[in-house]
Order: structure tokens, then C-alpha cells, then sequence
């Protein structure tokens, strides 16, 4: 009962409203950060190319992408911008929110949407308890760092949230899943439909807000070089301009090598190299879209987490969603950061726990100890035809053999990780190179605006949605 009063009060508030692609503020804030960008990028270039000469920067990366060892740093560093123009943009959610005091996406919200709302709407639209401090870090973040109006009252009204951002991460690590610490389904927007409207920060906004914002005390600390993000606060860049931003990217941070790490996956001849732990992940640079993507065209593709949903209600509603839209769906195997993948601890939830707690280990053990992993396990669903693949039907049956078995194992125990993976070796033994998939790399494909990935067979596989 308490979730459909809580869809009944979203439907509601939401009807009869519907924001354009972008408004006019949006539109005027990202041309006056695209034309700061394109200045601060030309003046940058020298410095970043430097970056790209030190001979730790290019033996480090050489390890994992030959050519560069003999490679001249600006060829290196356009092989890199290269990888940047076809990158993911990102944003993770769960199935069902694992906690309804936690403002974001579901799929139940999308099935009943016209497009991908921000935060701010799904408050206002009544997805979730509002008050006064909901969200207090990311209007602060959105106010001080991007540029974004402060609500003109409490409650928030509907038409100015409409004016705020929908975040997403730039996975130019080329994971699997995506964002994890922040659920286990992946949205990847398309970026033909939402390059536009994208404005970029060097760094996660919140993780700065955390780690640099004397004026929050949370537990909470990044190991960011709170000195340079200050002084550098306003570099944001665009998906056209953002060399000053890169140089962000190294500087940044406390720890060295960064921007190097970076470099090295994207460019990797072997996805899945160099391997990743959760810190890696979460030093993305950040993509924020200034405007309203929607339904379908806003959207390329989904990626599950298949320790998580294969087998599970929640899967099917998964599965049914992006039939409706057309959207192909991709499974991945992610990782066993989570222990039990039934109701996981994202990241949200631990942020909530450190609310007046003084255990500053909290998030280290959750982020920092984690043990590195390739994030290179992708499997295209073949039930979901909305791709220019031919699809074997004996691929389907394995897909409705196993997902029979992962929904018999679930009804008998708590599954694990281990339980899962067996069930993943096992179609990945049986399915066609055809369905295996990994990120779009550069220059791999003619058109790129609709491609979800490379198989094992060299094909582009593309949507046939976008």
C-alpha cells in the first residue's frame, strides 16, 4: 500500500507538467561555460601536454597501451580526447530504492515518465518525503559550483526544478557496471542527444562539497587537494572543451597518478587493465546535463547488475521497461564489493549512516579497502531485440534456462556472489561471441551515435532505438 500511495502522489503531482529538452537558463548557462571552457582549454593545452611528456606518465600508461612509450604527448594526449568524445555518461540507480528517504531514480518513476527526471523534480513531484534540508550538499554543490539558481521558496516548485541538473559520471574507466557505489542498474544516456547540454566538473561535485566545504561536517572525507579544487572551483568544462579540466583531474587529488590511471584504461589494449578498486571508480570526472533527457531518444542503453537482478522480479520489471522503450539491455557481472547482492549497501545508504556518527572508518572500509577488480563482464540480453544483431534462438533459451535457475537458487536461499558467478561462467560457456560485449572504443566504428558496444566478433553493435 505505502508504494502505491507513493507512485499515486508522483503521478499526481507531475501531471499536466513537462519540462522542453532545455529552458532558457540552462541553455544560457551552458553557452556562458562552453565560451569560459573553449578560453581556459586553448590556454591550458601546453600545460596538459607536459602532463603527457613526464616519462612516469608514459611509462605507466605504456604498460597498458604499448604505442605510447614511442608516442609524441600531444598524439597521446588526442588518443585520450578521442576516448573522452565516446565515454559513457553514467548514472546508477536500483530497481526498487533500497531506502525511500534517498531522492533518485527507479524504474517504477520511469515507467510512468516522458523522461529522465533530476533529483530536485522527483522531491517536488512528490516521489519522496521533502523537507528543508533534503539535499542540502547538492543545492550547494549546484549553486556554488555550477552556476544554478537557488529555489525561490520552500517547497520547491516543480517549474524550478525543472531548471536543475540530472548527474551523471563520465566512464572513461570503461566499467562494466558503471557507477556502482550508487545502485546497480546503469543508465548510459545518449551522448549524441546530450553532449548539448552537459557541462563538466574535474571532480564528483559532492565529493568535493564533502571533503573541501568546512561548513559540512560529515565523517565523510575524500583525499582531494582541497588547496587546487578551490582555486580552480570555477574550470568547468564541456565535452568539446575541457583540457584546464584534465589538468584538475591530476591535481586534484592528493594521491599521484590519477590522470595517468585514467589514460592507461582508457586506452588499455586489454579491457579490464589496469585493474580498479572503488577509489579508482569514484575519481571519474562528473558530466552534469542541464536539461530534461527523454524518453526514448535521450536514453542508448541500460546495463544490469547480474549478481543483483538476474532471476529476480525486479529483473523482469527491468527487462519489460526497456521492451516498452525499445532500449537494449546488457547484463555485467560487476563486483563482490557488496557482499550479498539483494539489497546492497550503495553508497547513498552509507552516506545517510554517517549522519552524526563519528566513525570516520566508515566510508574507508567501504571504498578505500576494497580489492581491485577488472569491471570487464558484459553480456548483451538477447530476449530484448533492439539491436542490429541477429539473434540465435538458441542464445534465448540459455538466457530462459538461467535465469529459470537463478530464479529457483533465490527462492531457496540467500544468493552470494559466488552463487551468481557460477551462473554467469556458465552463459557465458553457452551464449555467442556475438552478445559479448565491451564499451565503444574510438575510431572503431563509422558512426558512433548509436553504438552500445564492440562484440567479440569485431561487429558495432548498435541500437536500433537511437
Amino acid at each position: 500500500m505505502a508504494a502505491l500511495v507513493w507512485m499515486t502522489v508522483g503521478i499526481m503531482a507531475a501531471q499536466g507538467l513537462s519540462p522542453p529538452k532545455q529552458t532558457n537558463f540552462q541553455r544560457e548557462l551552458i553557452g556562458g561555460i562552453r565560451e569560459n571552457a573553449k578560453q581556459k582549454s586553448a590556454e591550458d593545452t601546453d600545460a596538459l601536454i607536459q602532463i603527457f611528456s613526464e616519462d612516469s606518465f608514459r611509462s605507466y600508461v605504456s604498460q597498458y597501451y604499448p604505442p605510447a612509450a614511442t608516442m609524441k604527448p600531444e598524439q597521446l594526449l588526442s588518443e585520450f580526447l578521442d576516448e573522452m568524445k565516446v565515454a559513457e555518461y553514467v548514472h546508477n540507480f536500483d530497481v526498487s530504492p533500497p531506502n525511500a528517504k534517498y531522492a533518485d531514480y527507479s524504474v517504477a518513476i520511469g515507467e510512468n515518465s516522458t523522461y529522465f527526471q533530476n533529483l530536485w523534480e522527483l522531491l517536488s513531484e512528490g516521489y519522496y518525503p521533502m523537507s528543508p534540508g533534503n539535499n542540502e550538499i547538492t543545492n550547494t554543490a549546484e549553486i556554488m559550483i555550477m552556476g544554478f539558481k537557488n529555489f525561490s521558496t520552500y517547497p520547491y516548485p516543480l517549474k524550478e526544478t525543472f531548471q536543475r541538473p540530472v548527474y551523471t559520471a563520465i566512464n572513461i574507466n570503461k566499467v562494466d557496471i558503471g557507477n556502482p557505489a550508487f545502485g546497480n542498474v546503469t543508465v548510459v544516456f545518449n551522448r549524441s542527444y546530450v553532449d548539448e547540454i552537459s557541462l563538466i566538473s574535474f571532480i564528483d561535485t559532492g565529493a568535493i562539497e564533502f571533503s573541501c566545504n568546512k561548513s559540512i561536517h560529515l565523517p565523510l572525507k575524500f583525499d582531494l587537494n582541497c588547496s587546487h579544487v578551490w582555486s580552480h572551483i570555477s574550470d568547468l568544462g564541456t565535452p568539446e572543451y575541457l583540457n584546464h579540466s584534465l589538468i584538475s583531474v591530476e591535481y586534484g587529488w592528493k594521491r599521484s597518478g590519477v590522470l595517468a590511471k585514467l589514460v592507461a584504461r582508457a586506452l588499455s589494449t586489454t579491457w579490464g587493465q589496469p585493474k580498479l578498486d572503488r577509489l579508482d571508480i569514484i575519481s571519474y570526472p562528473e558530466a552534469d546535463l542541464a536539461g530534461s533527457p527523454k524518453y526514448p531518444e535521450g536514453i542508448l542503453f541500460f546495463v544490469a547488475h547480474f549478481p543483483a537482478y538476474f532471476g529476480t522480479e525486479d529483473g523482469t520489471q527491468l527487462r519489460e521497461w526497456c521492451l516498452s522503450r525499445g532500449w537494449p539491455l546488457v547484463w555485467s557481472l560487476g563486483d563482490n564489493q557488496t557482499g550479498v547482492h539483494l539489497d546492497p549497501p550503495t553508497f547513498k545508504q552509507h552516506v545517510h549512516s554517517l549522519k552524526g556518527i563519528n566513525d570516520t572508518n566508515i566510508f574507508s572500509k567501504f571504498v578505500t579497502n576494497s580489492t581491485p577488480v577488472q569491471y570487464n563482464n558484459r553480456i548483451l540480453d538477447p530476449t530484448i531485440k533492439n539491436t542490429n544483431l541477429t539473434i540465435a534462438s538458441e542464445d534465448i533459451d540459455t538466457f530462459k534456462e538461467i535465469w529459470a535457475a537463478a530464479k529457483s537458487m533465490r527462492e531457496q536461499k540467500d544468493v552470494s556472489f559466488e552463487d551468481m558467478k557460477v551462473l554467469w561462467n556458465e552463459i557465458l560457456s553457452k551464449a555467442a561471441d556475438a552478445l559479448k560485449l565491451e564499451p565503444l572504443r574510438s575510431k572503431r566504428c563509422l558512426v558512433t551515435r548509436d553504438i552500445i558496444g564492440l562484440n567479440k566478433e569485431g561487429d558495432c553493435v548498435a541500437s536500433t532505438n537511437a
